[in-house]
């Protein structure tokens, strides 16, 4: 418990640190603090996820994006730290180009020296893509949006919506802030003031997609778990996403922590997940 306290410590104090830094050094800042994170609480998950995880975490990401990278000839992976998924996907498909940016360098890097042919990693902030417009067909992110700060996610937004090709898709998962929080403040606070520096809803991340370049939004009707042991098509069934914002803003007026997680849970609530359309333009 003494290293859990101390490690929350750490991720406050530099959680604040990122909240309170002006947008022009907010990419400097990032960096900084995610050094000093790894520099300090060497037993991070980041730094400590043994191969069996890793492998496990592809598999999510498969099932998850499957669908859209398989029809995609080029696709971009947002917050890719050391690349495991981009490498898989180089095996499986040769002939795609493939990218991943990351605003970490190390030791998120480290693993991501050795990267296939048609595997491009640059360092670089996901609110200033470094490509042209219209580059890919798909861009996707995973466990990524939490963490940034929350005045720059439209433009995050908006910079996906710009490099993709007229009707891309943009795909990403991120946890529910009304069945947290998830970071390692849970349990210290009754919302996340560790480096998720924002938690989302379903209603919120739809007005932003449809105000930054994105039409048809869908969600999954069924938890990815679920989904998994009844083998449904991968991502399992999607939905219109506004069905699921009529679901959330019931289970939000629970005031019982442990019973509105339980049932945002059951109702496949805890982690958000969105595939949005570009707008055609």
């Amino acid at each position: 418990m003494d290293r859990i306290q101390e490690a929350y410590r750490i991720e406050r104090d530099l959680a604040h640190r990122l909240r309170s830094a002006p947008k022009e050094f907010r990419t400097q800042t990032v960096r900084a603090v995610y050094a000093d994170l790894y520099r300090r609480v060497h037993w991070h998950p980041d730094l400590t996820r043994s191969l069996e995880e890793r492998r496990r975490r592809v598999a999510e990401l498969r099932f998850a994006y499957g669908r859209w990278i398989s029809s995609a000839g080029s696709v971009l992976e947002i917050g890719a730290g050391s690349c495991d998924f981009l490498a898989e996907l180089a095996l499986d498909y040769p002939g795609k180009r493939l990218a991943g940016i990351d605003v970490a360098r190390d030791p998120l890097l480290s693993a991501a020296s050795s990267l296939p042919a048609n595997v491009q990693f640059t360092q670089a902030a996901a609110s200033a893509i470094p490509y042209r417009n219209g580059s890919f067909d798909f861009v996707f992110c995973s466990q990524v949006l939490e963490h940034f700060h929350p005045d720059d996610v439209p433009d995050h937004m908006a910079e996906v919506a710009r490099v993709l090709r007229s009707d891309g898709w943009f795909g990403f998962d991120t946890p529910n802030r009304i069945t947290g929080p998830h970071d390692i403040s849970r349990g210290f606070t009754p919302e996340a003031t560790g480096l998720h520096l924002k938690e989302w809803t379903f209603e919120e991340l739809l007005v932003l997609l449809l105000e930054n370049g994105f039409r048809t939004v869908l969600a999954r009707s069924v938890p990815g778990r679920a989904a998994r042991w009844l083998r449904l098509p991968a991502p399992g069934p999607l939905v219109d996403a506004r069905r699921k914002i009529a679901i959330e803003r019931r289970v939000a007026r629970i005031q019982h922590v442990g019973r509105r997680r339980l049932l945002g849970r059951l109702l496949g609530l805890n982690g958000i997940y969105l595939y949005a359309q570009r707008s055609n333009r």
